[in-house]
Formats: C-alpha cells, sequence, structure tokens
C-alpha cells in the first residue's frame, strides 16, 4: 500500500523510422546552414571558417551514414 509503480512504453520496433526522421532534420539543418553560409558577412572570418568547417563535416557526415546503414544490413 502507498507504492505506485511507474510504467514506461517504448516504441523500440520503430526505431529505423525514427532513425530515418532524424536523418532527415539533419539533412534540412546542413542545407539551412549553407544558405546562412552565404549569406554571412566576411567581417567575421573565424565564426565562417568555423561554420564551414561544420558544413563540411555534416556534409561528410551524411554521406556516410547510410554507407554504415547498409554495412549493418549486410552483416544482419
Amino acid at each position: 500500500i502507498g507504492d505506485r509503480k511507474r510504467y514506461f512504453r517504448s516504441n523500440i520496433e520503430s526505431w529505423k523510422n525514427l532513425f530515418s526522421e532524424q536523418f532527415s532534420k539533419l539533412i534540412y539543418l546542413n542545407e539551412l546552414l549553407k544558405e546562412i553560409s552565404e549569406v554571412r558577412t566576411t567581417d567575421t572570418k573565424e565564426f565562417n571558417t568555423a561554420l564551414n568547417q561544420l558544413i563540411d563535416f555534416m556534409t561528410y557526415f551524411l554521406q556516410e551514414i547510410p554507407k554504415i546503414f547498409e554495412k549493418w544490413e549486410e552483416k544482419n
């Protein structure tokens, strides 16, 4: 008496869909950052350099993730 139990629910079966949705959001974010980079002032060289490095990394990351997923599917 007096003890309350917590019940949690997880939708683990749809992890691939969730992953795909998050991946799409990253693609959108990267495109948005590219647009921002194109219209930025040249006065803030350090910030622009850091922004372009982030864009380069995200572009690389977004190219590699599908390859990793394919390798994982082949393995399983």
